[in-house]
């Protein structure tokens, strides 16, 4: 263990530097850790000093410390009089979460709700995870665990909220505060349509995933050949 405590390699020959270089390894791993995921970039627990007899009432309470209660919670405490109240059930994301290839493996665990879907005849499930549905139980909430994906929803969806009841938030109505929020850094994407879909000024940067990974254009021409349509960019 003398060899993992010390961040310096001496001048050795033979197997010794071998063993000076693998402690450098191990140190330096171990180092990148906490430069990914340090515990001051997530934000105090308060929870034992909100229920304390000083703060009895708050102007807003948000139940859920996901992308959108994140977001909320900060753009309300712009203003220096309100008191928030951010609730979450969970605690910091591990440093998986920060790892996007990463992300299966906080499925099934303490920061994951370990949710099931009822069976359907209208989808076809995986063999290997048969009906589970991963959501985040951890500050970040289900974004923590998707791989950085960044998806709006279906259009369709938001209209049959009208439908039920909900008025103002059809696709029409929320698609300004999505690109409000959005800073797309793909060009093509978001000058296409005269920039009905997207735009360039908000504090969330989204851009394309890039790989070079030849399997990618071998499934999508495989697709192509069997009569898919392609679709370049589904937030459109």
């Amino acid at each position: 263990m003398e060899y993992i405590s010390s961040p310096c390699v001496t001048h050795l020959t033979g197997p010794g530097s071998v063993n000076q270089y693998t402690g450098l390894l191990l140190n330096s791993l171990l180092l990148a850790q906490c430069s990914v995921s340090p515990p001051e970039m997530w934000p105090t627990d308060y929870g034992d000093i909100a229920i304390q007899e000083g703060f009895p009432e708050y102007d807003f309470i948000i139940v859920g410390a996901g992308s959108a209660g994140c977001v909320l919670a900060n753009r309300l405490s712009e203003n220096p009089n309100w008191k928030i109240l951010l609730l979450e059930a969970g605690g910091n994301p591990p440093v998986e979460s920060n790892i996007p290839r990463l992300f299966s493996t906080i499925w099934h665990s303490k920061y994951d709700w370990n949710y099931h879907v009822e069976p359907s005849d209208q989808y076809s499930i995986s063999s290997d995870n048969g009906n589970f549905w991963p959501r985040g139980k951890m500050f970040n909430g289900s974004s923590a665990m998707n791989g950085m994906l960044y998806i709006r929803g279906n259009d369709d969806d938001y209209n049959n909220w009208v439908a039920l009841g909900n008025p103002t938030w059809d696709w029409d109505s929320v698609l300004p505060y999505f690109k409000k929020s959005e800073m797309n850094l793909n060009p093509e994407k978001t000058h296409a349509f005269g920039s009905f879909y997207h735009s360039t000024t908000g504090p969330q940067a989204v851009q394309l995933f890039n790989s070079n990974e030849s399997i990618n254009a071998v499934l999508i021409q495989a697709a192509l050949e069997m009569g898919y349509e392609f679709l370049p960019d589904y937030n459109a």
